[in-house]
């Protein structure tokens, strides 16, 4: 139920300890766990990354294809799913999104110097 832990001294020398069984697989656990969140948060910011390459006026056509049926000239919903016409306030909601990525979109797509 022991093992052996190899830790390094600020002198360069080192000390082996002796290592619980039960501390062990609590110091796994916390690696695993942190090493899932980094991958999470890897796995967001390339999502960020590929929607920030939509064009802008077909954002919300891949962004949410289910929630709109109707797009005016600039690629913002005029109607929902249901045909119905949007609200004049949801439209300005729209709007606001579709401005935010449009400078996400130009940024990502500003060549990049090497």
């Amino acid at each position: 139920e022991l093992g052996k832990k190899l830790s390094d001294l600020p002198d360069g020398s080192y000390k082996i300890s002796d290592w619980p069984l039960h501390q062990q697989k609590q110091e796994q656990k916390l690696r695993d766990a942190e090493e899932l969140q980094k991958n999470e948060r890897e796995a967001q910011l390339a999502k960020k990354m590929e929607e920030s390459k939509i064009p802008p006026d077909q954002f919300f056509r891949h962004k949410d294809p289910e929630l709109y049926s109707k797009f005016d000239s600039n690629g913002i919903p005029t109607h929902d799913a249901d045909g119905e016409p949007l609200s004049k306030s949801a439209r300005k909601k729209l709007q606001k999104i579709l401005r935010r990525h449009t400078q996400k979109y130009e940024k990502a797509m500003q060549p990049t110097s090497d």
